[in-house]
Formats: structure tokens, sequence, C-alpha cells
């Protein structure tokens, strides 16, 4: 060929392309005005049209132009399959505005280019279904967008009200930025834009029923789902747990197990920590932290669930003998979220690690790390620190009612015991006491103690009693006792131990409670509910005696006397209440039967003491000074012992002149193990007026038995949690 022949060709690329803009040209209705992006920086697009409704303009947007002589149509003809480069697509999703993208099948050869169809598809649409699927995170070099057939583009198209809609959505999410920037002024637009993001994630995940609530008119302060949804249902039965009405809530979830498949994700979590939380109420704590790790599970440790299930997986694994190895809870705890963090923190206490931990609260705001801080130092034993803490908390206006029931339940156990002399502190899991207290009590510290624990059951009364109640059950007891406020505290009590038949020291208390004001039925029920021990069945005979249920009493004694411990402190009382219960029943062979194990110990001569002066005072009612001075030389003999002094404290007539001086000398014995009053006062002259108008004196076994109680000495989230 001729150097002069030697000409620029076009490529097949180039010719398809003119062709196109061709088709394109010929089919495109006449409102739109299209301008060419040739050249320009618009990579990817190649025109931008305007569109002219009644001489106005009225939207805009953007059309990438292909065009193919060889179409891949589908196996069904419903649409053709174009491949675009993924670099490509990722920079359609940063544009803003609307793309059209238009396919010019030109492969019917005989036909005029201008006669060859066009079709649509928006770009925004595919961009969407590739998400649905998946594909938008696939290592692919390229994605397959689909043209429906059935979009046809000819001069008859009116694409306006489609663009209508997409501008209205580009206006909603302007106005959502507004109403952003409105509640929150002090964020930054990066700020907002990272909610707004996470406010379409958190908002996929929720039943298509709170769209709907949201968008409705408002009817209450916050959104709530329409009652009979499974949404609904499951915010009845919260509502029902946070009261206390777990029997209730149970039927409701039982109805929904069927739907619980069609449920969405978040609602079935929600189901499972509900059912966990269930379970929880009657004890069932391995039940309850294999539900509430099914909605961890569900929902990737959604901090509500995790720190549940933390919770309870220490009330679970803690040895309170320490050498604790929490690795697997923390494992789990690494959210940032406030309530992880704190449920992270007791852990790492729980494990003896207290500076890691307050290291962790450190990076929270004062106000959410107190209560954690508080445990802590309850932990530690340092009673006037979180005396300090609580007070800091409970001054706050905006604290919320959990954290203010736990601080005064903080504060109430720290003076409680700092009110007990250092002996009963440190005694281990209990001391046993009187119910005036021991000596050296410190009395104005314990009612202010009490102002605590009456806040502290008001609080969790009105919570419907959650779990934490075991906590303040046995100092609610025994400060109840010690003040003579047991009658104000029974009614409380009883329903604390009917919602919670389960937890052991509210069952403890709702009976030492009940013996005192001789509701001797509410005392054996209390009884039974709490398991079974040799203290159990040593109170369990002291009550049935109280209760002149005098065959089953001595039958108690009998069935015991050789399996249970004689070393605990309530064996030869509960033998001497065997006798006196077979005396009462005119069966003196075995009352003597019983009558000689007692005797046989030199150890429990005090007690015998005592049976002695009651079985001879009940069988001769002339023969009672004759008693009692014998049980006054015994006293004296086995030099003040406390069984014998606390029986002489309710006999001796304190007006009688002789008895006078016996009374002095007893009550200075009693004074050096207990208290004698409410503010240390010993007032023999209202024992005598109650004795002169016919008032009952305690008998026997209610001083030597009934006046006894666990007193706690051990800070609570150290045994447990």
């Amino acid at each position: 060929m001729a150097a002069n022949q030697i000409l620029p060709q076009e490529s097949q690329a180039q010719r398809i392309g003119q062709r196109a803009d061709k088709c394109f040209g010929a089919n495109r209705p006449d409102a739109w005005r299209v301008h060419s992006l040739e050249g320009t920086d618009d990579a990817g697009l190649d025109f931008q049209v305007q569109i002219v409704d009644d001489s106005r303009y009225s939207a805009v947007f953007r059309v990438q132009l292909k065009g193919t002589e060889s179409p891949t149509l589908s196996t069904a003809g419903d649409f053709y399959s174009i491949s675009l480069e993924r670099s490509t697509l990722n920079y359609y999703a940063k544009v803003t505005e609307p793309i059209l993208l238009v396919l010019c099948d030109l492969s019917d050869k005989l036909a005029a280019t201008k006669n060859c169809p066009c079709f649509f598809v928006w770009i925004h649409d595919e961009l969407k279904r590739h998400r649905a699927a998946g594909k938008d995170t696939s290592g692919s070099d390229s994605l397959v967008v689909r043209v429906p057939v059935a979009n046809k583009l000819d001069e008859t198209l009116d694409l306006l009200p489609t663009l209508e809609s997409k501008i209205r959505l580009h206006k909603t999410a302007a106005a959502l930025d507004a109403m952003v920037e409105e509640r929150l002024p002090s964020a930054a637009p990066d700020e907002r834009i990272t909610l707004l993001e996470n406010l379409a994630t958190g908002l996929s995940r929720y039943d298509s029923t709170l769209l709907t609530v949201v968008a409705a008119p408002i009817t209450s302060p916050w959104p709530e789902a329409p009652k009979g949804t499974f949404a609904g249902k499951l915010t009845e039965v919260d509502r029902l747990l946070q009261t206390g009405f777990a029997n209730k809530a149970r039927p409701i979830l039982d109805t929904l197990r069927p739907e619980l498949e069609q449920a969405t994700t978040h609602e079935q979590a929600e189901y499972w920590f509900c059912i966990g939380r269930v379970v929880a109420w009657s004890g069932d704590n391995a039940s309850a932290a294999r539900h509430y790790d099914q909605a961890c599970s569900l929902t990737s440790n959604l901090p509500r669930y995790v720190t549940a299930w933390a919770e309870t997986q220490l009330s679970l694994l803690y040895d309170p003998d320490g050498g604790n190895d929490l690795a697997v809870i923390k494992s789990r705890l690494t959210s940032d979220e406030p309530d992880v963090k704190t449920a992270l923190a007791r852990i790492l206490a729980a494990e003896g690690d207290s500076a890691s931990a307050i290291g962790v609260l450190a990076s929270l705001d004062r106000a959410l790390a107190l209560p954690t801080l508080g445990i802590i130092a309850s932990m530690q034993g340092r009673h006037d620190d979180t005396i300090a803490l609580c007070d800091e908390g409970l001054a706050r206006a905006d604290l919320p009612h959990r954290h203010q029931q736990l601080l005064y339940l903080l504060r109430a156990r720290a003076k409680f015991a700092i009110s007990m002399p250092e002996d009963v502190r440190n005694a281990g899991d209990y001391f046993i006491a009187a119910w005036s207290g021991p000596a050296k009590l410190d009395g104005p510290l314990l009612r202010s103690a009490w102002n605590d624990i009456v806040h502290t059951v008001a609080l969790m009364r009105e919570a419907g009693w959650p779990s934490n109640v075991e906590f303040i059950a046995d100092i609610w007891g025994a400060t109840a006792l010690m003040l003579g406020r047991a009658d104000e505290a029974f009614a409380f009590a009883k329903e604390a131990a009917t919602t919670r038949p389960h937890i052991e020291s509210v069952q403890r208390t709702l009976e030492l409670l009940a013996v005192n004001i001789e509701d001797y039925d509410s005392a054996l029920a209390a009884n039974e509910c709490q398991p079974k021990s040799a203290e159990q069945e040593f109170r369990k005979i002291g009550i049935l005696h109280q209760a002149k249920s005098h065959i089953k009493c001595l039958e108690a004694v009998e069935a015991g006397v050789d399996r249970l411990s004689q070393e605990h402190q309530l064996y030869p009382v509960s033998v001497a209440l065997g006798v006196l219960s077979a005396d009462r029943l005119l069966l003196s062979d075995r009352a003597e039967v019983l009558a000689k194990r007692l005797q046989a110990q030199p150890e429990w001569e005090d007690h015998y003491a005592v049976l002695k002066f009651f079985r001879a005072a009940g069988t001769n009612v002339l023969g009672r000074e004759a008693a009692l001075q014998v049980l006054l030389d015994d006293f004296r003999r086995l030099k003040g012992p406390k069984a014998v002094a606390l029986q002489l404290f309710y006999v001796l007539d304190a007006s009688d002149a002789k008895q006078a001086a016996d009374c002095i000398e007893v009550a200075e014995c009693i004074r050096k193990f207990q208290q004698l009053g409410l503010d240390g006062e010993f007032s023999w002259r209202k024992r005598m007026s109650r004795c002169k108008t016919g008032a009952r004196c305690y008998p026997w076994p209610t001083v030597q038995f009934l006046n006894m109680t666990m007193l706690a000495a051990s800070t609570p989230f150290g045994r447990s949690r």
C-alpha cells in the first residue's frame, strides 16, 4: 500500500459507540435536554440529561451509554446482562445524582440503527441488588448488571415521577441530617453522618413494625410496639419481669415459641433473653446463662445480653475462697460500652485484680463508675470508703433507680458492719447473737443503717424484688430484730420471700421475723424453703415447740439426736426442747432418755441447769421460788454462763427487794456479751409492769433458742457476685 494510503482507522468500539449514540438520540423522549460529557472529568458518564416539563427544567440525571452487537440475553429472555468494571461501579456508588444505564441492542444487522431498541436500568438499583446478595464485598474485578427487557426506552418514556421520588429521598436524608444537627448541635458533620449510618444499620435489625410506629403520629414519649405483635408481646414480658411477675411472663413467652423462626434476629435474641430472666427468677442460673448465651450469639454480644450472661456466669464460677480464673468471661467483654466495662471491672475485682478493675472504671464517666467502685470497696471490707462513694453517688440528682438501689444497699451493709463490734465483724460468714445485738453495739449507726435498708427495700419492692434482695436480706432481718422493727418489716419480707422462694437468705429473714411476731405457720413455711442442713433442722425444732406442735417437735428431735452434729451450738437446746415437748405430752420415758443425754455432757451443764428449772417450775408452780434459787446457784457455780443469764433476765422480778441485787448481778453479766435494750438501757421497771399486768413472760425455749439470729459479717459481693 502506498504511503499516502495509510490513514487513521476506526475501531470496532468506536463504530459501535457511534451507532449507540445515534440509536439513543433517535429513541429518547423529546423532553430530554441532553448534554454530552465527552471530554469532561466525569469518568464513566456519557451524558447529563435535564427533563423539561411544561417549559420548566424539573429534574436532572446522568447517563452511561452502552451499545452491543452481540448482547447476552437471559434464558427466559427477560433481561440483558452486561459486565462493568468494579472500579466503575465503586465510582457510581459515590455519585449522589441518579445514573441511568442505557443499553442499545444493535444486533439486528438488517435494521436501521435508529430503529434498534434501547433499554435502561437505574445503576443504584443494581448496586442495591448486589449489596443484598453480598456481592458488593466479593473479590471479583467486575460485576454483572441486569437490564430488564421490560424497561424499554422510547419517545413515550416518562421518568419524571421516578426522579421526583429520588429527589424526595435525597431531601429526606437532608432533613434527617438537619434534625440530628438540631438535636445534637455539638456534633460535627462527620459525627452526624456516622450516627445516621448507624441509625440505618440499627433499624434494619428490627421488625418493620418499628418503622410504622416511628412514622405514625406521636402518642407516647417513646415508640411502642403494637399490642399483639411479636415485639409487642416481648415488651409486655419485659414489663412483667421488671415488676416481679415472672409467673405471668412465662405463658406469654410460650405463645411466642411457634412464631420464633419467623421473627427477626433481634426479636429472637430478646425472646431468649427473656426466657433466661424467667428461669433466673426460680434460681436456675445455669439455664439462664445458656439462654443469655443464645441471645449473645444472635447479636454478636449485644451489651444488654452479654452483661447479663457475664453476671450469671460469675455467680456460677465464683469461689469465695479465692483462686478465681474468669478468663472465659473476660474474653467476651470487649466492647467499649459503659455497661460492658463496668461488668469487666466486676469480673477483674472478683479475680482479686482490683487495680485493673479501677483502671477500667477510670475511662468511664464518674457517675457510671461509682456503683462498681462501691462494690469493689465493699468486697475489700473498706467500709468507710464504701460509705463515702455511696454518699457521692446518692448526692447526684440524675442517678438511675438501679444505681440508687445498689448504693443504698452498699451503704447499709457498710454502716451495719461498722456498727458491729470488731469480733462480730470478723466472725466469718455469720455470727450467732441475741436479738438485742452484741455488746458494744453502735446503736445510732445501726439506726442509720436501718434507714438505708428501708430505702433499699422500697426500691427493690418497686422493681419486683430483683435477685440483689439476697444481699440485703440478712442485715434486714437482723437489724429489724435488734431495733424492735420486726412488725413493720414482716409484711415486705413475706412478699419478697413469696416472689423469690429460692433465695435462702430471704427465707431465713422471713423465718426470724415470723418467729418474733409469733406467726409460726409462716416461719415453718420459710424454714421448709431453705436447703436442708443441721441448723435448718434445729431451727425447725424450735419453731415446732413454740407452735405447740409437741408431737412433731419430739419426733424431729428423736429423728436427729444421733444424726445431727453435737458440736453445733443449737444441739443441746434442741434436745432440751424435745424433753419439754415430751413432758407436755406426758411421755416421761421418752423425756428421760433425752434428758440423760443432755446431762451426760459436762459442756452442756448450763443448758441442763435451765432445763431443770423449767421442768421443776412446770410441774410444781408452788415450787417455782425454790427452782429459781437452784438456777441462781447454778448461775454462780458455773460462773455466769450466757444460757442461764439470759433466762434469769426474764424470770427475775426487779420489784422484789430480795431479787433486786440478783437482777443487778445478772445485768452486769449480760452486758459482757450483748445489748440489754435498744439504747443500752436496762429497764427493770418495764418488765415488772408487764408481769403485774399479766403480760406473758418469755419461756425458756424462746429466750434460749429463738433469741438467736445470724448476723452477716462478710460483704455480699465478695461471696457470689
